[in-house]
Parts: C-alpha cells; sequence; structure tokens
C-alpha cells in the first residue's frame, strides 16, 4: 500500500512528518499496542521518499485502512519517541506533548 503524505504537514513542534515517521509509528505500535495483531501483516515500511510510505505486506490484509485509524494508527514523531525510552511511560507523554493533526494539546492536569 503507498501512502501519499501531505507535503508541508508539521508536528506541533513544526518538524516536519516523514515518511519515517510513519514507519517508526507503525514498528512502536506493532510492539506496543494492544491491537498490535492489525499490523503483523506489515513486514516493512519504504521511506525512500520524504513524503512516501510504502507498506509492504506478508499477505492481504482487508482491514487495513481501518488499522490505520488514528484510534489504532496515530503518527507519533519519532524525533522524539525514537531516543529509546519505553514509549508507553515515555516522559513526553505528560508534558510538552507533540501531536498533529487539527487539534493541539493546551494543557493537561494529571488526575
Amino acid at each position: 500500500m503507498t501512502l501519499n503524505l501531505v507535503k508541508g504537514a508539521t508536528f506541533h513542534d513544526g518538524k516536519p512528518i516523514t515518511s519515517k515517521d510513519v514507519a517508526f509509528s507503525i514498528k512502536t505500535v506493532q510492539e506496543n499496542h494492544p491491537f498490535k495483531t492489525m499490523f503483523a501483516p506489515v513486514t516493512s515500511v519504504d521511506t525512500s521518499a520524504p513524503h512516501v510510505a510504502v507498506l509492504k505486506l506478508s499477505k492481504p490484509h482487508p482491514a487495513l485502512l481501518l488499522a490505520m485509524s488514528s484510534q489504532l494508527l496515530p503518527i507519533i514523531p519519532e524525533h522524539i519517541y525514537g531516543d529509546g525510552q519505553d514509549p508507553k511511560k515515555h516522559p513526553r507523554n505528560a508534558e510538552n506533548v507533540v501531536g498533529s493533526g487539527p487539534f493541539k494539546l493546551v494543557e493537561f492536569k494529571r488526575d
């Protein structure tokens, strides 16, 4: 499956969203998400072009588009979460959250 990313799209910290972020997000979901089996057929992601991510599959996956919904596959910034820390316990989950999309977190109060 070929994904053509929106050119000029950025994370909330101004860094561009690239195909490497897509690949990193899929790998992170495969390793950590409760529904990681939704991405089991994804064997690799070609990131040779910054705005094109090509998902390679081991077999057809009729629910792949559903699996790529924002709840199951959030695109997370590799420049923040790719530092080797556990993404489930990463300190940026609670402060200075960086995401993408039309809504930006302004304030987070624990509990």
